[in-house]
């Protein structure tokens, strides 16, 4: 919250009047719902088999209407109290309802895919079928190989065959990361993801990898 609070102060650029804000918490404790079992008085329980309980935390939920699921999710309760006092009007969300939403919306299910949000120290893993939505799952990775563990165990679960496999990835990374090379080595097909093709994107946007800021574009597939 300090550091937020001396960003802010510094710029003051969040505050101006935009037409539209939407503001994504990204973290590793969320749990997936089916709709039909969701109810929002049992939010603690839903995340408490997941993640320790916290007294500094919030617990926030999202409705993934194509899935028919709702994303609960835990957010620093200073941090969360402090957005919704400055941005008033914000839509909020968890970074990974918006990953999914845009993967639904943007042709993901064609086939065995899967899809692998690269972020310091973590990663989330999507899998996608002609049937829907399979997984959606977050790994810590402490070492490159830790990801290529987390990505082969995921196709064993599911019953999938690794040489049929499409992985597609997106985050701040470039094909020097020794986490790109890793799975280049044991995934017969590994892709960057690319931007969604529904939206135009100022000229700007051409300097950086279609891969890179995936998260925050994805944003925009929400609502």
């Amino acid at each position: 919250l300090e550091v937020l609070e001396k960003c802010f102060a510094r710029d003051k650029m969040p505050f101006a009047a935009f037409s539209e804000i939407r503001i994504s918490f990204d973290n590793p404790d969320f749990t997936l719902v089916p709709s039909a079992l969701f109810d929002p008085a049992l939010r603690r329980e839903y995340l408490s088999f997941l993640t320790p309980e916290l007294p500094s935390r919030a617990l926030l939920y999202d409705q993934i209407f194509p899935l028919k699921a709702v994303n609960v999710y835990a957010v620093n309760k200073d941090v969360a109290g402090y957005l919704k006092k400055e941005f008033k009007t914000a839509r909020y969300y968890h970074a990974d309802t918006a990953f999914v939403v845009s993967l639904m919306k943007n042709g993901a299910l064609a086939g065995d895919r899967m899809y692998v949000r690269v972020l310091p120290g973590r990663m989330t893993v999507v899998m996608m079928g002609e049937d829907g939505l399979q997984m959606v799952q977050p790994y810590a990775i402490h070492h490159e190989t830790d990801a290529l563990y987390h990505v082969l165990n995921a196709v064993r679960q599911l019953g999938l065959a690794p040489e049929g496999l499409r992985v597609f990835l997106s985050g701040e990374i470039g094909e020097d990361s020794p986490l790109y090379k890793e799975l280049r080595q044991q995934i017969p097909e590994v892709a960057w993801l690319q931007h969604p093709a529904v939206f135009k994107y100022i000229e700007a946007f051409g300097a950086y990898p279609d891969h890179h800021f995936y998260n925050l574009i994805s944003l925009a597939s929400c609502g």
